[in-house]
């Protein structure tokens, strides 16, 4: 009992002794700053009330003391200006802003403007952190009811979920020729649209909602309406004809081309 009460005292002095010799190296999983952004995707709609700015969001797990993180920023044209290159933490803070600015809202229509912001040095992020955001801008447009019909879905009939010809509605905003099909896959997920002046469709790639296995395979992402065959896609005489690349951009895997048909069977305000 003696041998006993002796060996289990020493494994004890030996555990005392490896967890106060080094605290918090064995087990230490905070790396560099701990900053990262709250997703990899924004979108972002512009208002009136905004005054002409918008924000985005920078985290940190460690909030002890000031902190710098410098950011590299790429965008297309010159329709916002970053007020800054780098989020600054005050001591005590573990959100930061970086703030762009354009000249006017009543400058856009529905376009979509691209801008990527990435943290310049990857040793300032935790260890599952987001480095890099890819944000969406647009402005807010106020959509009402233009059409109802039928909308026939290829890629539905060959095997998401769902029937394959559905009744939905489709709405066109007051500021243009832009259009929305809300909710045409999922809840929540938007299909937009637009015309351009010959009257051919135009998108952005856009997701749907469906995500490609997200039990086996949630790496694989989203699946997304792709623009390799917009030249294809047209309206004729009542009907709108996508023809949709349906693809995963996570891993740039592609489903190829698929007909989505919206058959209009009547006008919210026929004149």
């Amino acid at each position: 009992m003696k041998k006993i009460l002796l060996l289990n005292t020493f494994i004890l002095s030996l555990l005392l002794l490896f967890s106060c010799d080094s605290p918090g190296k064995l087990y230490d999983q905070t790396r560099g700053d701990e900053v990262s952004f709250p997703s990899k995707t924004l979108k972002y709609e512009m208002v009136a009330e905004d005054n002409n700015s918008f924000k985005i969001e920078l985290y940190r797990g460690n909030s002890l003391g000031a902190l710098t993180v410098p950011v590299i920023i790429d965008m297309t044209g010159d329709e916002f200006t970053p007020t800054d290159d780098k989020f600054i933490f005050a001591d005590g803070e573990n959100k930061a802003y970086l703030q762009f600015d354009y000249n006017s809202i009543d400058n856009f229509g529905g376009e979509s403007y691209a801008i990527t912001v990435t943290v310049a040095d990857p040793d300032q992020l935790s260890i599952s952190g987001v480095g890099e955001v890819k944000m969406s801008v647009s402005r807010k447009l106020t959509y009402k009811l233009y059409a109802t019909g039928t909308f026939y879905s290829e890629i539905i009939e060959y095997g998401f979920d769902g029937p394959p010809s559905v009744s939905r509605e489709l709405y066109k905003a007051e500021e243009g020729e832009y259009y929305r099909f809300p909710n045409l896959y999922e809840p929540g997920y938007h299909i937009e649209f637009s015309l351009d002046s010959q009257g051919k469709i135009q998108f952005d790639e856009q997701s749907i909602g469906i995500w490609y296995d997200a039990v086996d395979y949630p790496e694989n992402g989203m699946f997304h309406w792709g623009t390799t065959f917009l030249d294809e896609c047209v309206v004729d005489d009542g009907y709108y004809l996508f023809v949709v690349d349906f693809c995963l951009p996570e891993i740039s895997y592609s489903f190829g081309d698929w007909w989505e048909v919206f058959e209009v069977e009547s006008y919210a305000n026929p004149n």
